[in-house]
């Protein structure tokens, strides 16, 4: 328990690190986003790849793609129930926002502190599924529900994907360990090196991003987002770790990202769909502090 609270409490700090160099002008915004870039397109990327070294894809491990896109596709509709009587502004924020996970950004640094690289795989295989969802899926569905003009474009869907890094390392890597093709050892060292910086950046970034400027008038409806998110997220957490069949580990890990706040680019999202993406950003602050202290309970409570 100790070390748990100690590891995350060194998250804690980074993510407080960040955010006072912004506030005392050390650090922009601006170069936030070139330590974005240097995340998306290199340290996430090593990180992820870093993972697969002496992994053996079983059907337990493909069985985790499912799973993520399966926790996705639930809570798509339940912010499509939530919203059905509200407009075409609001359903698109609770859809995107009650449904993804910041697993890249987020869980992966964090889960990397606890959980070794066989049990790790099985949450990279789950983001597999989240991907599929919160960067193709549920934006396409979303978009077709609030303006029916709207057409699903298999071309536009392949490019999303494809032009996300770290898709392209989950396909990669599980390609060459579906077909049993091994990487050198020197390779993966190397891979490590740079991959190991990822957790740094990754809670230094987002104590750069984090903001918690909202008016009043709108805290209702982040208490409300907030609520059923992370009370379906308790629901599937225990169903996972005390009703399906897989390993302690495996259901550990999978209990604890459910509880992952909302990915990053949901604001960006927000804003092309036409909802609020201020609100958006704010709420997504919030859940990550939120999900850091939910992730934490989940890893003393199952550890």
């Amino acid at each position: 328990m100790g070390g748990i609270l100690t590891r995350s409490i060194g998250f804690l700090i980074m993510m407080l690190v960040g955010y006072l160099f912004k506030k005392n002008k050390i650090i922009t915004v601006e170069d936030g986003r070139v330590i974005s870039k240097i995340i998306v397109n290199i340290t996430l990327p090593m990180a992820l790849a870093s993972g697969f070294q002496g992994v053996t894809i079983t059907k337990t491990l493909v069985s985790m793609t499912f799973l993520g896109i399966l926790a996705n596709a639930i809570m798509l509709v339940v912010g499509f129930i939530v919203a059905r009587k509200k407009g075409s502004m609001d359903k698109v924020f609770y859809m995107l926002n009650l449904s993804s996970y910041n697993i890249g950004n987020f869980t992966i640094p964090f889960a990397q502190a606890f959980f070794p690289a066989s049990t790790l795989a099985a949450l990279y295989l789950f983001d597999v599924g989240n991907g599929l969802m919160c960067l193709g899926i549920s934006i396409a569905i979303v978009s077709s529900i609030v303006n029916s003009s709207s057409k699903f474009s298999l071309k536009e869907f392949l490019k999303i994907l494809f032009s996300s890094p770290s898709f392209v390392t989950y396909v990669i890597m599980v390609s060459l360990t579906a077909l049993k093709i091994s990487l050198p050892d020197s390779v993966f060292t190397i891979v490590k090196m740079v991959g190991s910086s990822n957790t740094f950046l990754s809670m230094f970034l987002i104590g750069i991003l984090f903001e918690l400027n909202v008016d009043k008038d709108s805290i209702k409806t982040v208490l409300r987002v907030i609520f059923i998110r992370y009370g379906f997220a308790l629901i599937f957490a225990l169903i996972i770790f005390f009703i399906l069949p897989y390993s302690r580990d495996i259901r550990s890990i999978i209990a604890m990202t459910v509880f992952a706040p909302i990915v990053s680019v949901a604001p960006i999202h927000c804003e092309k769909l036409g909802s609020d993406h201020t609100l958006a950003g704010f709420l997504n602050s919030v859940c990550i502090i939120i999900s850091l202290v939910l992730m934490t309970l989940t890893l003393i409570l199952v550890g």
